[in-house]
């Protein structure tokens, strides 16, 4: 699918240049025609496979924990990660499952800080900032993508309805089933 007619800015950010697009083809929000819902969907794609490309798709792979956390500011001292053997695997993703619960970052964020050359993805003091950011540059990530590996559906946070907070559950437990409530 392509958009000869849109002059697309690789150094503005993802989430930014979809909304710039879809205000110039005056596909509305509310009442998408076919085209923009095809375009919505091949942009949702394309950031996850921009993310498995990135970080890999294994929630077991350490790499792919450790490259994530240096890219979201985690440092090694609080997951213990730069010694690690096989042997501590199970431990450190734990320890790095926690150490990221305390950070908030935007995935889409993470994926264009990375295209942009930028050493850091931007990291919210709160949960609540993060909401904020996600919701006025409309940066959200799509949750149940076929595409999505064991590790990004690990990352992506729940939104729970008593507050404003995105948990994280533990890379090394299984996702618990849902409830009918």
């Amino acid at each position: 699918m392509s958009y000869p007619e849109f002059e697309y800015n690789p150094l503005h950010s993802s989430a930014s240049e979809f909304q710039r697009m879809r205000r110039f083809y005056r596909w509305k929000r509310d009442n998408i025609n076919e085209q923009g819902a095809k375009a919505w969907e091949a942009y949702r794609m394309a950031l996850v496979k921009e993310f498995n490309r990135l970080f890999g798709t294994d929630e077991h792979d350490l790499l792919a924990w450790q490259t994530l956390c240096t890219f979201v500011g985690v440092r090694r001292s609080s997951t213990g990660f730069s010694t690690a053997t096989c042997d501590d695997c199970c431990e450190v993703l734990l320890k790095i499952n926690g150490a990221l619960q305390t950070v908030h970052f935007n995935l889409v964020g993470v994926i264009d800080a990375h295209r942009l050359g930028d050493a850091a993805a931007r990291v919210f003091p709160t949960a609540e900032a993060l909401l904020e950011y996600t919701r006025r540059t409309v940066s959200y990530f799509p949750r149940g993508n076929r595409k999505a590996g064991t590790l990004l559906k690990r990352l992506l946070r729940r939104p729970r309805k008593d507050i404003a907070v995105y948990p994280m559950y533990d890379p090394l437990r299984p996702t618990p089933p849902k409830t009918g409530k």
